[in-house]
């Protein structure tokens, strides 16, 4: 196991029927991967029993906590109170609770030790046909293809010291590249045709004793 920790952020909305089995998921995922993790239940203004459930999982499972908004703001605005409330070095945002797969999981963590490791998350249609990624998509617009990383199982892994190099960056002009890789797809049963195109961002920097980890 790694010693690496991770926080696990949950922004939800309404989630009260599938966020108990999730987290339980969630729980298994991440015993196999790290010694430390947390997950951080982000409620953001449900209307439902999702804040009930939340401290429930709370009380049980030590590794949980939740945070709560009293009003809807968004999941932006819920995915930066994780960021504010969790400490992991490694970050993963779950942004569809729909859709897991610990195949996905294990392929992103896989990712961990590029030190020049910004962010990897699913590329929606949009990027896919800017970046000539899929062309098989047709024109803007047409593509019957998910539209947005909720739709596409939503699972971004970021890198905390990563993102405070940009947060502390005075000219916000930090060079970065954007790379193409496959991995799976967690709507899929097949473990050899269910991938789906990710964008891997990592800071360009020419450094010979930087190497990437890609298992």
């Amino acid at each position: 196991m790694s010693k690496t920790s991770v926080s696990v952020i949950l922004p939800v909305y309404n989630a009260e029927g599938r966020l108990r089995s999730r987290i339980n998921q969630w729980l298994e995922i991440l015993g196999e991967l790290a010694t430390n993790f947390e997950i951080l239940i982000v409620d953001d203004g449900s209307i439902d029993d999702t804040l009930s459930t939340a401290r429930e999982l709370a009380r049980y499972y030590p590794q949980v906590r939740f945070a709560h908004h009293a009003m809807r703001h968004g999941q932006m605005v819920a995915v930066q109170t994780g960021l504010n409330r969790t400490d992991g070095e490694i970050v993963m945002v779950h942004e569809d609770l729909d859709r897991l797969s610990s195949l996905q999981v294990q392929q992103l963590w896989q990712l961990r030790n590029d030190p020049r490791l910004v962010m990897v998350h699913p590329a929606t249609t949009w990027e896919r046909q800017m970046l000539r990624f899929d062309p098989s998509a047709g024109p803007l617009g047409t593509s019957s293809q998910p539209d947005d990383l909720s739709r596409m199982g939503g699972i971004r892994m970021l890198r905390r010291a990563a993102i405070q190099r940009l947060e502390n960056s005075h000219d916000r002009s930090l060079p970065m590249k954007v790379e193409q890789l496959m991995r799976a797809d967690p709507s899929s049963s097949s473990r050899s045709t269910g991938n789906i195109p990710h964008l891997l961002v990592r800071f360009e920097e020419d450094r010979s004793d930087i190497l990437a980890n890609y298992s």
